[in-house]
């Protein structure tokens, strides 16, 4: 990610599970850009107020249209790798695509799940006020980065991700999904492209705080037999992961 990646909020509606099982298919139905997005439109009506255009409607589905329409300069071979998974992997562990789509389609999604993630490891819940108040800090004291930060955490929780224990107050989702092989693969790729860092040491990207409702099986070996990553060695015994220019 170029250093202007916090330029553009881009995710503030909040996102359906289903919208995004829907805009999956489309995309493994092979559909255009403007197709996905008049069918979406289309199954949105009465669902989202406002009218087809400059609406919420409109606008949740450019984000649904984002995420899964293939319109991210650089994930091309990402989308095209999820849309081959998608039919052997089952509604559980088609959330971990939809998460790495999010990941490298929106470089707030990857911040905010990062903050949530880095809550939860602290202190085993993550409450709004806090996530907000950081979110801030990195993106700026913006109206729209207080409520686009709020809708975030609420799409994580209707995905399954997170649950409120109280008012405001969210813990991660148990127990956490395994993914392993191509999935987890997949997974790390979102997380390396709409991070911060081009390279991550292995043992950190296994644990990587914006993939806290995942249990994430990774192994430099299997990583090493992909195009899609380079492995190189620091030290005695680190490998370090980042994404080849083939990917």
């Amino acid at each position: 990610m170029s250093a202007d990646r916090r330029k553009v909020l881009g995710f503030d509606q909040r996102i359906r599970l289903e919208w995004l099982e829907a805009a999956a298919g489309h995309a493994a139905g092979e559909k255009s850009y403007d197709e996905m997005r008049e069918a979406l439109l289309d199954l949105l009506d009465g669902v989202v107020g406002g009218r087809r255009y400059a609406s919420a409607r409109s606008k949740t589905v450019t984000v649904l249209c984002r995420v899964w329409g293939g319109v991210v300069p650089g994930t091309e071979g990402l989308r095209k790798r999820a849309i081959e998974v998608l039919p052997h992997v089952d509604a559980a562990e088609r959330v971990a695509l939809h998460w790495a789509m999010s990941l490298a389609a929106y470089p707030f999604f990857a911040d905010v799940a990062t903050i949530v993630g880095r809550l939860l490891e602290l202190q085993d819940e993550a409450p709004m006020a806090h996530i907000v108040r950081r979110t801030v800090e990195l993106w700026g004291d913006r109206e729209k980065v207080h409520g686009a930060a709020q809708k975030v955490v609420r799409s994580m929780a209707d995905w399954g991700c997170l649950t409120e224990l109280s008012k405001g107050v969210f813990r991660r989702r148990a127990p956490q999904l395994n993914v392993r092989g191509e999935l987890a693969a997949i997974l790390a790729e979102g997380l390396i492209f709409g991070g911060e860092q081009s390279a991550v040491p292995l043992p950190q990207l296994v644990r990587h705080p914006a993939a806290f409702p995942f249990q994430v099986e990774l192994h430099a070996h299997d990583l090493r037999r992909a195009q899609t990553f380079e492995i190189s060695r620091q030290g005695l015994d680190l490998d370090v992961v980042s994404l080849s220019g083939r990917a």
